[in-house]
């Protein structure tokens, strides 16, 4: 699968759509990690597993979104956002973790474990990305982007 950049454009596309690769990689890994909890332990494991995959991406998808209010804003200094609403939205990410996490604990100590497991797949998601991303350059021979 060899990408070659001929120009810059193809670059910027192919790095644009970089957003949507994290995104559907983290829902391949909360499945396949929910899958494997259900067949290696128990329904309790594989909930757990799959509610904190739910709450993993909709946390970085909200994030994304945030940065991007934050970049618009400071980028569109004439338009006014509400100051407020950006905080409290960024703390309500947490809040709703915190909430689910909270739930999952009282009820099953084996699910609550596999939640804060499947907290950083988003990361992992990334970290694919960012391995995959310098495998398409490595195959790009005019790249001098570093």
């Amino acid at each position: 699968m060899s990408r070659a950049f001929r120009d810059g454009a193809a670059r910027e596309a192919f790095l644009d759509r970089a957003y949507t690769r994290i995104i559907r990689i983290s829902v391949a890994l909360g499945a396949a990690g929910a899958i494997a909890g259900l067949a290696a332990y128990n329904a309790a494991v594989a909930a757990g597993f799959l509610l904190g995959s739910v709450a993993a991406i909709l946390n970085f998808v909200w994030l994304h979104h945030a940065v991007t209010t934050l970049v618009d804003r400071m980028l569109n200094q004439g338009q006014s956002g509400s100051r407020a609403r950006i905080t409290l939205s960024f703390l309500g990410r947490y809040a709703l973790v915190a909430l689910f996490a909270y739930a999952i604990f009282k009820s099953s100590t084996q699910a609550f474990g596999a939640f804060l497991i499947a907290l950083p797949l988003p990361i992992l998601a990334a970290m694919c990305e960012a391995a995959y991303e310098a495998f398409a350059n490595a195959k790009d021979p005019d790249s001098t982007d570093t």
